[in-house]
C-alpha cells in the first residue's frame, strides 16, 4: 500500500512550517509509513545533527586514543640471506667535463680596429687561413721600436768586441815602432770592456724578446689559423674596437675530445688506462678510452678523488666541447664468485686491534669465528661472527673471497612491524 501524506487545512496567518499530520489506517488508526514518517520534520533533523555530531566525537576520541593513550605492540623479525654463486660486475660512475685535445686562442696585447673578419663560429679551418683583419698603430709602433732597439744594441756591442779586441796588441804590418806605452801588471784600463760586454749582451738578449712579443702581436693583427681545426670562439665584429689583452679567436681540433673526470677512492684501484667508457652527453652515447689516472688525490667533503682523462674519437663533430656529461665504465667484473648483500657486512674492530670486515653466521659456532669486544647493534646472540675478504662490489652485492663457504646463513637486518592495541 502506498503511503500518503495529507496536509490539514492551514489556519490564517499560520505559518508554513507546521507540522505534517500523517494519514492513518482507519482499521487500526495507527500512522502509516512508521513511527520515522510520522515524526515532525524538526525532529527528524534533529535526530539527524546529533547523530553526526556523536560520529565526529566517536572517530576524534579513536585518534586520541591512539595518540595519546594507546599502547603500540612491535614485533621483530631477523632477516637473513644465503651465501651462494652468481656474477658481479663493479661499475663505476661520474661527471666531467668535455674539452678538445688541442686548441691555440689568439690574443691581442695591443689595441686596435677590426677592418675585417674572414671567418665565421663553428666554421672549419686549415693551418695557414687567414683569420681577420685588425688595424692596431700601437702594435706597429711597438714593433719597430723593439726593431730599432734590437739593432742598437748589436751596433753596441760589436763596438765592443772591437775595443776589447784592441788590448791584445799585435803588429798588423812590418815597420818601425815609433812610441812606447809602458804597462804593468795590475795598471787600470780605461775602458773596462769585457763587464761591459756581459751588461750589453744581457740587454741584447731582452731586447730580442721583446722584439719577439712584439712582431707576434703585429702578425696577430693580420693572423692566420695556427692549426687545423674548428672556430670554436669568435670575439671579433667588423667595426669593433679591441682593446689591449683581449683574446680575440680560439680554433680547436675537436675530432678528438678529452674529459675531465674525476674516479672515487674506492674504485681508482680497479681504473686502469686503456679501459672502455661509456659517455653519456643529453641522452647520446659515445664510447671513449681511459688515457691517464693520476695517483695524486683531491680531498673534498671527506672524500678523496683522483683525476682521470678520457680520450673520445670526435671526427664527426658530434660531441660538443665545454659541455658536463656522464660517463659510467665497467671497473672489475666477476662472472663465478660468492655473493651476498652489501648490508650482509659489517666493518668492525677486531680482536688483533685492526678494523675489517666480518658477517654473522647463524647456527654452531664456526672454527674461524671471532669474539667482538663490541658487539653490534640488532645481531641475535646465536648468530657468530666470521671475518670475511670481500673484493668488488656493486649497488646491492658484494663479492665475498674467503671465510664463508655456499650455503652458510648469515644475519642481514631486523625488521620491526608495529601495531595498535
Amino acid at each position: 500500500m502506498s503511503e500518503v501524506m495529507e496536509r490539514e487545512t492551514l489556519p490564517e496567518g499560520q505559518p508554513e512550517s507546521t507540522p505534517t499530520v500523517p494519514v492513518t489506517d482507519k482499521a487500526s488508526g495507527k500512522p502509516l509509513g512508521g513511527k520515522w514518517k510520522a515524526m515532525p520534520r524538526k525532529k527528524r533533523r534533529r535526530i539527524i545533527r546529533w547523530g553526526v555530531i556523536l560520529l565526529v566525537l566517536l572517530v576524534i576520541g579513536c585518534i586520541l586514543y591512539k595518540t595519546l593513550g594507546g599502547k603500540k605492540a612491535s614485533t621483530e623479525q631477523v632477516v637473513t640471506d644465503t651465501v651462494q654463486y652468481g656474477a658481479i660486475t663493479s661499475t663505476v660512475e661520474g661527471s666531467g667535463l668535455t674539452k678538445a685535445k688541442t686548441s691555440e686562442t689568439i690574443t691581442l696585447t695591443t689595441a686596435g680596429t677590426v677592418q675585417d673578419v674572414l671567418v665565421t663560429e663553428g666554421q672549419k679551418v686549415t693551418a695557414g687561413d687567414p683569420l681577420f683583419v685588425i688595424e692596431s698603430e700601437a702594435a706597429r709602433t711597438a714593433a719597430d721600436k723593439a726593431r730599432k732597439d734590437v739593432e742598437g744594441y748589436e751596433k753596441k756591442l760589436n763596438t765592443l768586441r772591437k775595443d776589447i779586441a784592441g788590448l791584445n796588441l799585435a803588429a798588423g804590418y812590418p815597420g818601425k815602432l815609433m812610441e812606447v806605452v809602458t804597462l804593468n801588471p795590475g795598471d787600470t784600463i780605461t775602458k773596462d770592456s769585457e763587464s761591459e760586454i756581459f751588461t750589453v749582451e744581457q740587454s741584447l738578449e731582452d731586447a730580442r724578446k721583446t722584439l719577439e712579443t712584439a712582431q707576434k702581436n703585429l702578425d696577430n693583427c693580420n693572423a692566420v689559423a695556427p692549426i687545423d681545426g674548428t672556430v670554436i670562439g669568435l670575439m671579433l665584429q667588423q667595426g669593433q674596437e679591441v682593446a689591449a689583452n683581449t683574446a680575440v679567436i680560439t680554433i680547436a681540433d675537436t675530432s678528438t675530445i678529452t674529459v675531465d673526470a674525476t674516479v672515487d677512492e674506492r674504485n681508482v684501484s680497479y681504473v686502469k688506462p686503456g679501459m672502455t667508457v661509456t659517455i653519456d652527453q643529453w641522452g647520446t652515447q659515445f664510447m671513449g678510452t681511459v688515457e691517464t689516472v693520476s695517483l695524486n688525490s683531491k680531498a673534498e667533503n671527506g672524500v678523496a678523488s683522483y683525476p682521470m682523462i678520457i680520450t673520445v674519437d670526435n671526427t664527426d663533430g658530434s660531441l660538443m666541447t665545454g659541455s658536463y656529461i656522464n660517463y659510467s665504465l665497467a671497473a672489475s667484473e666477476n662472472d663465478n664468485c660468492l655473493l651476498l648483500p652489501i648490508q650482509c657486512v659489517k666493518t668492525v674492530p677486531l680482536p688483533d686491534g685492526t678494523t675489517g670486515s666480518v658477517v654473522f653466521v647463524k647456527g654452531s659456532r664456526p672454527d674461524n669465528a671471532v669474539d667482538l669486544e663490541v658487539p653490534v647493534d640488532g645481531v641475535p646472540k646465536d648468530f657468530w661472527a666470521v671475518p670475511v675478504e670481500i673484493g668488488i662490489s656493486d649497488d646491492y652485492n658484494v663479492e665475498i673471497k674467503s671465510g664463508v663457504e655456499e650455503g652458510a646463513e648469515v644475519f642481514t637486518q631486523v625488521q620491526t612491524e608495529s601495531s595498535w592495541m
